[in-house]
C-alpha cells in the first residue's frame, strides 16, 4: 500500500517539478542574455548556444523554487481531497507520505550541489568563450554599430574609432586611438589605414594595430611614424569574480590569490610602482656609477645618464644633467652626443611593457661635435627599458619585483603592499565564505522541500498559492542569512585584523534556522 501511494506521489511530484522549473528556467535564461545580445551584438547562433549555457546557471537557484512549488501543490491538493486523512485512517504515518517528498528534496539536494560547485562555474566559462571566440566580430561589430570600440584598462580608456570596416582582411580606414586618463584626453594617433589582428595570451585577448602613416599627439608634442605596431589588451567579458570558480579553482586560489583576478590587478600596480621606481633609482646612480640606461628604438639606439632623477605621480621619469648617445640601429660609433638640462622618460601606452617616449628639454650638443642647439628633442616608440622587461619577462613578476633590489621604496610602494596583503585576506575570505554558501544552499533544498509539503498539508484548505508562499518563507530566510554572513565577513577583514568566521556562522546558522522552521511544520501536521 505504502508503495502505491509514494509512486502517486512521487509522479504528481516530478509532474509539477518539471513543468515549473523548465517554465522559471526558460524565462530567467532569457533574461540573462539581454545584456550581453545588448553589449556585444551577438550572433543568432551564439545567442542561441548562449540560452544553453545560462540554463544551468539558471537552474542552480530554480531548482528549490520548483521543488516547493510541485511539493506544496501536489501535498495542498492530495490533502484537500481527504486523501491524506483517508492514508491517516487506513494505518499509513505521516512519516511514511512525506517520504516522496524527501526523495525529491534529496535529489534537488544532490543536483544543486553539483551544479553550484562544478557545472554553473564550467557552463559561465563556456558562454565567456563563445561570446569572444570571435574577438574580431565583436570589435567589428561594435565600430559598425557605433562608430568605435572601447578597451577599459584600470585607470584608463582607449577607443577605436574607424570610419569603415573589412572584415575580410581585419582593415580599418579613417583610424583615430583615443586613450583617456583620469577622464582627460592622455594621446590621440590618427591613421589612414590600419590593420587589426587579434591573439590570445594568458591574460586574455590582445589587440594588436598596425597602425600606418601615422600621426601622433601627446604631452611631448606632435609625430609621425609610417608604420607602427600598437598592442592594448582585452580582459575578460564576464566580471571574475568567486561565484564563477569550480571548487577546483577555489582551492587553487586559496593556496595562490594571486591566480585570482582583482588579486592579480593589485598586483600588477605593485609590480607597475616598484619596477618604475627601480628604473628611476638606476637612472639616479648612473652619472655616479659611470653606467649607461640603454633604450632601444624603431631606428635609433639610446644611452643615457642622468645627475638625478625622481618620478612624478603619474609614474614618469624627471631626470636633470642628462648625457646621452644617439647610435644609428646596429651601429658602434655614436651618431650624436648630446646634453640637457633636464629629460623626461615615461610609458606611452597603458602600462610599462608598452613603448616608451624620451624627451630631452634644452639641448645642446656635447663638445667635439658638429650638432645644433635644439629647445626640445623626442625620441618615440622606444622598446621598455631591460630593467623594467626582466622584471615583467620573469616567471613570477611578483616576486621579481619583490626581490629586485629597489631600495628606500616610496610610501606608494608600502601602501600598495598593505593594499595588496588587504585584497588577499579579503579573497581569502571570499573563498571561505563561497564554499560554505553553496554547501548550505545545496544541504537546504531538502529542508526547504519538505517544508513546502507539510505547508500544503496544513493550508488544504486555503489558495495552493498561500502554501506555496509559506513554504518558500524558509528560502527567503537562508537567502538573508546568506547575504548577512558574507557582508559580516566582508567588513570583519575589511575594517579589522581579524578571520572572517563569524559570516560562515551565521551562514549555517541560517541553515539551522531553516530546520526549525521545517520541524514547526511537521510537528503541526501531527495535530491536523
Amino acid at each position: 500500500m505504502n508503495k502505491i501511494i509514494h509512486r502517486y506521489l512521487l509522479k504528481d511530484l516530478v509532474k509539477s517539478f518539471l513543468l515549473a522549473t523548465a517554465a522559471l528556467t526558460l524565462i530567467l535564461s532569457l533574461g540573462g542574455l539581454i545584456a550581453p545580445a545588448r553589449e556585444y551584438g551577438v550572433s543568432p547562433a551564439q545567442a542561441v548556444r548562449l540560452i544553453i549555457y545560462f540554463i544551468p546557471v539558471t537552474l542552480a537557484f530554480v531548482l528549490p523554487v520548483g521543488a516547493v512549488f510541485a511539493a506544496a501543490v501536489t501535498y495542498g491538493r492530495f490533502a484537500g481531497q481527504n486523501e491524506y486523512n483517508a492514508c491517516r485512517a487506513g494505518g499509513i504515518s505521516t512519516t511514511s507520505i512525506m517520504l516522496p517528498a524527501v526523495y525529491l528534496g534529496l535529489f534537488v539536494m544532490a543536483l544543486n550541489l553539483l551544479l553550484n560547485f562544478y557545472v554553473v562555474p564550467h557552463y559561465i566559462h563556456k558562454a565567456e568563450v563563445n561570446v569572444k571566440a570571435n574577438i574580431k566580430q565583436i570589435v567589428f561589430r561594435s565600430i559598425k554599430r557605433k562608430g568605435m570600440y572601447e578597451i577599459e584598462d584600470k585607470d584608463s580608456k582607449t577607443f577605436i574609432i574607424a570610419d569603415k570596416v573589412d572584415e575580410e582582411k581585419n582593415i580599418l580606414s579613417g583610424v583615430n586611438i583615443l586613450r583617456v586618463q583620469d577622464g582627460s584626453a592622455d594621446s590621440l594617433i590618427t591613421s589612414s589605414l590600419a590593420k587589426v589582428n587579434f591573439s590570445k595570451t594568458d591574460k586574455g585577448n590582445e589587440i594588436s594595430v598596425t597602425a600606418y602613416e601615422l600621426f601622433q599627439a601627446d604631452k611631448s608634442g606632435y609625430s609621425y611614424c609610417a608604420k607602427l605596431p600598437l598592442t592594448t589588451k582585452v580582459g575578460s567579458l564576464i566580471v571574475d569574480n568567486i561565484r564563477f570558480k569550480k571548487l577546483s579553482m577555489l582551492r587553487e586560489i586559496e593556496k595562490k590569490p594571486v591566480l585570482f583576478g582583482p588579486v592579480r590587478e593589485k598586483a600588477d600596480q605593485l609590480i607597475e610602482r616598484i619596477s618604475t621606481e627601480l628604473l628611476a633609482q638606476k637612472t639616479a646612480e648612473s652619472a655616479e656609477d659611470d653606467s649607461w640606461i640603454e633604450l632601444e628604438g624603431i631606428s635609433e639606439r639610446l644611452l643615457f645618464r642622468a645627475e638625478s632623477c625622481r618620478l612624478d605621480s603619474d609614474l614618469s621619469l624627471e631626470a636633470e644633467g642628462v648625457e646621452v648617445l644617439e647610435y644609428s640601429k646596429g651601429a658602434e660609433v655614436p651618431q650624436n652626443r648630446w646634453k640637457a638640462e633636464s629629460a623626461e622618460l615615461y610609458a606611452a601606452g597603458s602600462s610599462p611593457e608598452d613603448y616608451w617616449n624620451f624627451s630631452l628639454k634644452s639641448v645642446s650638443p656635447a663638445e667635439g661635435t658638429s650638432s645644433q642647439a635644439v629647445e626640445s628633442r623626442t625620441f618615440r616608440h622606444l622598446e621598455t627599458p631591460s630593467v623594467i622587461e626582466e622584471i615583467y619577462s620573469s616567471q613570477d613578476s611578483l616576486s621579481a619585483a619583490l626581490d629586485s633590489g629597489l631600495v628606500n621604496p616610496s610610501i606608494d610602494v608600502k601602501m600598495l603592499k598593505e593594499e595588496l596583503n588587504q585584497r588577499i585576506d579579503e579573497t581569502a575570505g571570499e573563498v571561505a565564505i563561497e564554499i560554505n554558501y553553496r554547501l548550505v544552499f545545496g544541504i537546504a533544498c531538502l529542508f526547504i522541500t519538505i517544508t513546502g509539503a507539510a505547508f500544503g498539508v496544513i493550508m488544504r484548505s486555503s489558495h495552493v498559492l498561500a502554501s506555496f508562499g509559506a513554504g518558500i518563507i524558509p528560502l527567503a530566510v537562508l537567502v538573508v542569512f546568506i547575504m548577512m554572513g558574507k557582508n559580516l565577513t566582508k567588513n570583519i577583514i575589511s575594517h579589522t585584523d581579524r578571520s572572517g568566521d563569524s559570516g560562515i556562522v551565521l551562514i549555517w546558522a541560517g541553515l539551522g534556522v531553516v530546520m526549525l522552521i521545517m520541524a514547526f511544520a511537521q510537528r503541526n501536521i501531527h495535530k491536523t
